[in-house]
């Protein structure tokens, strides 16, 4: 084999060698086992998606003492990142504002206040509210949650005389009040211009924004569908429907 053609040879076999690491270089990560693909979902060997489990992604975010912050809902603490099963409940919109560091016995976990308890209590309270579909609400306190989504439930079904606590687990202020925005008149005695009156308690209008972790209360005793919305963000909306107490 003349000179000539040994050069020829070797720059080609250099060029497709440099071409392969080009394209290994853009592929997806691997451990032998799974590969991470470009939407953060975990692939075994043979291309199946693994149930239950998802790659670190943007809600991975180191926390103090070392600890992570993990779950796509960003409700996991602890050592390392760990994947979750995407299944969405309304107290982890508790954990946006609450503490993972390590705790006195040197694991990582979520640091429980009055705020953080009062906070998931409420929210799984609003889990136990039945929905319009069956029937009215029995008891003298039902909670709506207010997330950073919106009311939970956005519709809910009372007998008169039921009081509605509203829970703030959002992220922002929150302002509940009686449509129509801006003066909240829509509710038989209510009105935007009796706060801070002597009325002011008896309307259903909140009359101030309050933050994460507070709530404001009001008792339904006018029977009807009342339509409602926050203040704050007039777009989020709900319903009270109010029946007769049986």
């Amino acid at each position: 084999m003349s000179k000539k053609y040994s050069i020829i040879i070797a720059v080609v076999v250099l060029a497709a060698g440099a071409y392969f690491l080009t394209q290994r270089a853009g592929e997806p990560v691997t451990d032998d086992r799974q590969i991470i693909d470009e939407g953060g979902m975990v692939i075994d060997g043979d291309g199946v998606a693994v149930p239950g489990e998802s790659a670190p992604g943007d809600s991975e975010v180191m926390a103090k003492g070392g600890c992570v912050i993990g779950g796509c809902s960003s409700e996991i603490c602890a050592e390392e990142a760990l994947g979750s099963t995407c299944e969405f409940l309304e107290e982890y919109s508790c954990y946006k504002t609450a503490t993972c560091e390590r705790q006195t016995d040197g694991a990582c976990g979520w640091t429980e206040t009055s705020e953080l308890t009062q906070c998931i209590d409420a929210a799984r309270a609003v889990g136990t509210t039945p929905l319009p579909s069956s029937g009215p609400t029995s008891g003298s306190e039902v909670f709506v949650t207010v997330a950073d989504e919106g009311f939970s439930p956005e519709l809910i079904s009372i007998q008169a005389g039921t009081t509605v606590i509203f829970m703030n687990v959002s992220t922002r202020d929150v302002w509940p009040a009686s449509n129509v925005h801006p003066t909240h008149a829509n509710y038989p005695g209510s009105g935007i211009t009796k706060c801070g009156d002597d009325d002011g308690e008896s309307i259903f209008d909140a009359c101030k924004a309050f933050g994460f972790g507070e709530s404001w209360s009001f008792r339904f005793d006018e029977v009807g569908a009342w339509a409602y919305h926050d203040h704050k963000s007039s777009r989020v909306r709900g319903t009270i429907d109010v029946v007769p107490a049986s």
